[in-house]
Parts: C-alpha cells; structure tokens; sequence
C-alpha cells in the first residue's frame, strides 16, 4: 500500500512478463510491464515485492533463463532495486541455487526468505542477507508462500494448504509455529503490506495473471486476483445440477472394467458409403453407488489421425484409467477423419455452410465431422444412462488438440448455430482453440459449462497460447467457474501426467481437483 493506493505486481498471462498495477476507489489499472536494467525482460517469473532497508521497493524473482537439466528446474532467485515500482535495476543474485521457485521476502535484523521447492509442495525457511548470504533454517509443507512482517513483529507465513490456507508464525524466521488456518479454498495468497487486504487466486495453479495493459480506467482484459472469498461455479450452472449422489474419489480407488468396440452410431462418407462410429467405455466397479458421473475422451490428430482409447490397456495414459479409477464413467470416442472423406449430417449443416459447405476440403468437414460425432456419441450415452448409471447432470467432455476443439466446439458454439445438444456440465480442454467460424472465444455467454485450460506457451500457429487467454478472457466476462494453468516454455504435444501446474501438482491431478471442487463441492 504507498499513500493509500494498492500496487500490484504479478505475472501477466498474455505476454508472460511481470506487470504492475494498482487498486483503488474499486479501479484496477495494468500500469504494463516493468523494466528491469532499461528493457522489459521475460526471463523474470514469480515476483515478489517488498520494501528495502533504505526505502526502495525490492523485487524477488526467479530468473527463468536459468532453467537447466532434466527436467528443468527453476532458478536462481534474483534481487532488484526501483523506486517507482515500474523501473528495476538488477542488483544481485539473492539464492543462487536451482529448483527453487515463488520466493517471498521480508526485511527485519535480517532477511527472512521463503520459497518452494519445484514440483513438490515442500517450502523452504531461509534466513540471512544479501551479501553474507542465507541459510536454510525449517521447511514447512505447501505451496505458493507468502510473508508479511505483523503490527506485533511476528513473521506470517501463509502456504496454500489441502483445502485451506495455512499460516505459521516466527519472531526470527529460524522456528516456526503452525497458526489459526484461512479456510478457503484458494491458492496464490500475498497480503498486500500497510492493509488488512489479502490477494489469493480462486483456484490452485491458476497463476497470477493481472490484465494486458488497457490505459488509466480502462475495463481489464483479465480481472485482478480476487480480493475476497474464491468464484463459486457459476449460478446458471449450478441451478442446472442436481445433489451428486456419488461422488468420485480424488485418488485411484475403483477397479473397473473394459468394454471396448462398442457401436454407437454410423457416420455418412462424400461417396455414399458410411462407417461404424465406434467407443470404448471403462466402467468403475462403484458397487450400489451411483448414479456416475460421465467422462467423454476426445482424442486428438489434426482431425487426420489418432483413435479412441481403451482402459484394457496399461499402456494408456490419457486420463482414461486414471477416470475410471477414481469412479468416472469413461467412454473414448473413434469420430471420422479428413481421410474417411465424411459426409456431415442434417443436424450440423449450419455449422458445415460456415466454414465452406460439402464441397470443403476433407480436413474442415472432419471437424464438422467430429462435432457431429460427438453429438451422437452424447445421445447414445444418454439413452443408455439407466443402464450405465450415469448422473447425465454430471457430464465432461474431455480433449486434447482437436479433441480439445471439438470439444469446445459442442460445449460453447453450437447454440450459435442452432444445434441442440444435452448439457454438459464441463470442459477440460487441453490445447485446444475456439475457431473463427466460432468467433474465437466470443462465443461464449453466460450460464455455459465450467471450464479447465492448460495451454503451452510456446504453442503456436493455428494453436498458438493467444488462443487460450481469448478463450478466457471471454470465460471470465461471461462469470463462468474456470481454471486455467499457462504451461511455461511447453508447446502444442505434451504428456498432461509429466507437464505440472505451478504449485507442482501433474496436470491430471489438477484435472480431477478441479471437477471435485466445481462439479460436486
């Protein structure tokens, strides 16, 4: 807080640079991107801001450009100088050790530094100065620390928790007792220095993103961090789910079985002809438990390749088993490709006359194609929910690429051509994009299904990372409960059990967290 107004500094999810803001009279304002010795450098991740003995304003940051071995590991952790918040210049190196991350400083007789420690939720007490150096004196379990200097001289220590954020308290930073926990269920946490203000994120691993620069008083493309309890989902989505009478487990619990080949519809080809459209279904042994909530896989391929996937097999790792472990209904959908040469049907035909009609190349009909099958694939399903027992208010479509696109594409664009479809209750969309024949990410509205993103940054072309933050840009003005988690230096294919969020956790995990939380809490 400087002369009332609340400076915010944090990573910005458009141009991944950190940014400063500020807060006041209920106005954010992205003052853009700081400077650091004359230029704006992207190499700075996980800042933290804190005033110096002489009055500056400090700033802790990983130096991303550092990021070495393998896996990659994060680090050092630098040190800067500025006097107006907007203009740093490098002053030392802070930590010079690898596999460190969000650091969080306070200033006392000595330095107090806390950071986590990379891919584990394990953060690491330090205690010395910048040029004497620090030592390691505690580790705490958690993730995203933050520390703030108490009226009384206590140090706080708040970390995101399971299912609460947590806090200890030290007078010298070397011991460390636990203290009255914050029971939300946020992440992110930074108090704001001279308030009774706390910033926290309404979902773990969301990053903290602040909007691209837009002037003095304009709208924000991204809303600041909350400054209050978490979002819930969404109204509109909420009066459309009934009480979960079962709900599933967050680690693999189930054992389930196989039932591959099933048919469940024929799509029709250019030359007359028409094939069987296909799925797998892996079903948790959930007992008298039940209704299920329902998981469909979409696979990816560039609309020309790839095929459903089967839980029979050890060899799958797409989320498949791990679903059905945890007492998902999962079925895996074949839909036809731009080699099939298909034939889109009646109910679609809108959507196909937007983006060139039956004489289009093969590769675009695929896509109406797989909307299409999609859509099939949810009246078969639902038709059979009796005997699946399926909870249908409870229903997720799961993609990855142009699964993700096809996905996105039943959830948030076929109202805009007149399409029906049942309720979906969410989205994991994995790399994926909103076309322009769905107006990108303005297609969105209000009341629609919940949705999880995780997008490489380094993804790019048709799939690029710009992609994803229009799809949430509109998801955030539309009020929809949404997580998104910006892979650093990831492009298109990635491994969603070997990528993490940025408080560690594989992004399958983070994909069941977030379903338990929106979906059935």
């Amino acid at each position: 807080m400087i002369d009332g107004v609340a400076h915010i500094w944090a990573m910005n999810a458009r141009d991944n640079v950190p940014h400063h803001a500020t807060f006041a009279n209920d106005l954010f304002t992205d003052l853009g991107p700081i400077s650091v010795d004359g230029e704006v450098f992207e190499g700075f991740i996980d800042p933290d801001v804190f005033r110096l003995p002489d009055g500056g304003i400090g700033l802790a940051a990983v130096n991303g450009m550092r990021i070495t071995g393998t896996p990659r590991q994060p680090g050092p952790i630098c040190l800067m100088r500025s006097e107006n918040g907007q203009d740093f210049e490098t002053l030392q190196v802070l930590l010079d050790e690898s596999g460190v991350q969000d650091p969080a400083v306070v200033v006392d007789n000595e330095w107090v530094l806390a950071a986590k420690v990379f891919n584990q939720q394990v953060i690491q007490l330090f205690v010395g100065t910048p040029d004497g150096g620090f030592e390691m004196t505690a580790s705490v379990p958690g993730g995203d620390p933050d520390l703030v200097m108490e009226s009384d001289g206590s140090i706080r220590l708040t970390v995101c928790g399971d299912g609460m954020l947590e806090t200890h308290l030290s007078f010298e930073g070397r011991n460390w007792e636990p203290s009255e926990p914050i029971r939300s269920q946020t992440c992110g946490p930074a108090r704001i220095s001279g308030s009774d203000w706390m910033l926290h994120l309404p979902k773990p691993g969301q990053g903290g993103a602040i909007p691209s620069p837009g002037g003095i008083g304009a709208e924000p493309a991204n809303p600041p961090p909350t400054i209050s309890a978490p979002t819930g989902p969404s109204q509109q989505t909420l009066d459309t789910l009934g009480p979960a009478a079962f709900t599933p487990s967050l680690g693999e619990t189930f054992e389930f079985t196989a039932s591959d080949g099933i048919i469940y519809g024929t799509g029709a080809l250019a030359d007359g002809s028409s094939v069987e459209l296909l799925l797998n279904l892996c079903i948790p042994d959930t007992g008298d438990e039940g209704p299920r909530p329902l998981l469909i896989h979409i696979h990816g391929g560039a609309f020309s390749s790839g095929q459903r996937a089967s839980c029979s097999s050890q060899e799958e790792k797409r989320g498949v088993r791990e679903a059905a472990a945890r007492g998902w209904v999962v079925a895996s959908i074949d839909y036809r490709l731009a080699r099939d040469n298909p034939a889109p049907s009646v109910r679609v035909d809108s959507l196909l006359a937007a983006v060139g009609g039956s004489e289009g190349p093969a590769l675009v009909r695929a896509f109406v194609a797989a909307t299409d099958d999609t859509l099939t694939a949810l009246d078969y399903l639902i038709a059979n929910a009796n005997e699946l027992n399926l909870d249908t208010d409870r229903i997720v479509l799961k993609g990855g690429s142009a699964g993700a696109i096809t996905a996105l594409t039943v959830a948030y664009c076929t109202d805009k051509f007149g399409i029906n479809r049942p309720p979906i209750a969410a989205v994991i969309d994995l790399s994926g994009v909103l076309t322009s024949s769905c107006d990108r990410g303005a297609v969105i509205g209000s009341g629609e299904p919940m949705l999880f993103v995780a997008h490489g940054t380094e993804d790019g072309g048709d799939t690029a990372f710009s992609n994803a933050v229009s799809i949430i840009d509109a998801t955030i003005a539309a009020g929809i409960t949404y997580e998104f988690h910006p892979l650093e230096d990831v492009s298109h294919i990635w491994d969603e059990w070997e990528e993490t969020t940025a408080d560690g956790r594989p992004i399958g995990q983070a994909i069941f967290d977030f379903l338990d939380r929106a979906l059935f809490h």
